[in-house]
Formats: structure tokens, C-alpha cells, sequence
């Protein structure tokens, strides 16, 4: 009887230790939704998004029509150029075609790639948490743990800067 109990709790034991490594080792499903997506940028060539996977990444949904999103944009550039090399990116997913967001590039450009995303953005910026289809809408992806922040709204750069130094320190 010693012996089978003595089983049960080292076979429970070595489960629950697999179950643990499994599901730090597993993609998070909305994060392996986004890498599996490939969007035109503003020159409409295509983007694989994967290529951003070991990055700390800045996903902001926006759209040209989007007051608060263009307001913040330019800040986004300059955190881009600050965290470049702290192996972070930030990702502009425009909910417009390429034709608007490439005239929109020419008259106010950023310093981060802009895509595409078209009908398909706002699918996706639910599937990573937006579900109160807001813009812009911001999710920081720590490439070892996923997705870390949500940010509804334009964003605070500095509560941004905090949230990535958390992650790459």
C-alpha cells in the first residue's frame, strides 16, 4: 500500500513538473496568433511578423483618422530611437489599407514600421485583449513571457519606459 501511494505522489509529482515546464516553454495563443500574421508595410511589401519574435515588441494599433493616435506617435518614435538597442521594436498596425497609411508616412514619418493591417488589425488587436475595440490600443510582448502590458488609449511614455525596463534589465 506504502509503495503505490509513494507512485501516485511521484507520478502527480512529475506531472505537475511537466505541466510547469510546459506551459513556460508553450507560445502564449494570442502572441502565436500575431507571429503567424504577415501584413503589407506602407511600400506594400510584405512583413512576416515572426521577424520581430525575439524582441521585445510594442504592438500599437492606430489608424490615420485617429486623433489620439497620431498625437502619440511621434513619442513612439523617439522611444523606438531611445530602446533600439535594448532589443526593443515598436509595431504600428494601421486599421487602413496601404494607400492611406502610405500617404500618411509621407507627411508625418516615424521611426518605427508601420503596416497594413486593414479589417484584419482590429480582429487582431482583439484577439491580443482589445475587446473594447479601442485606438489606439497597445500590447507590450516580452519574448520569454508574452504578452506583459495592455494600454488602452493613447499611451504614457513614461509608464512604457518603465514597463520595458522592467523586461530587459
Amino acid at each position: 500500500m506504502r509503495a503505490g501511494f509513494r507512485l501516485l505522489i511521484s507520478a502527480l509529482a512529475l506531472g505537475a513538473a511537466i505541466f510547469i515546464v510546459y506551459r513556460q516553454l508553450a507560445p502564449n495563443p494570442a502572441v502565436a496568433a500575431l507571429y503567424a500574421v504577415t501584413l503589407p508595410d506602407q511600400n506594400g511589401q510584405p512583413q512576416a511578423l515572426a521577424q520581430w519574435r525575439d524582441k521585445i515588441v510594442l504592438v500599437n494599433f492606430w489608424a490615420t483618422w485617429c486623433p489620439p493616435c497620431r498625437e502619440e506617435m511621434p513619442e513612439l518614435s523617439e522611444f523606438q530611437e531611445k530602446y533600439r538597442a535594448r532589443n526593443v521594436i515598436v509595431l504600428g498596425i494601421a486599421t487602413d489599407d496601404v494607400a492611406k497609411i502610405s500617404e500618411y508616412s509621407k507627411t508625418r514619418p516615424v521611426q518605427y514600421p508601420l503596416l497594413a493591417g486593414d479589417f484584419q488589425a482590429m480582429t487582431l488587436a482583439e484577439t491580443l485583449g482589445n475587446n473594447k475595440g479601442a485606438l489606439p490600443y497597445s500590447v507590450l510582448i516580452d519574448p520569454k513571457k508574452g504578452i506583459t502590458h495592455i494600454y488602452f488609449g493613447r499611451i504614457n511614455i513614461k509608464q512604457l519606459e518603465q514597463d520595458v525596463r522592467e523586461i530587459a534589465e
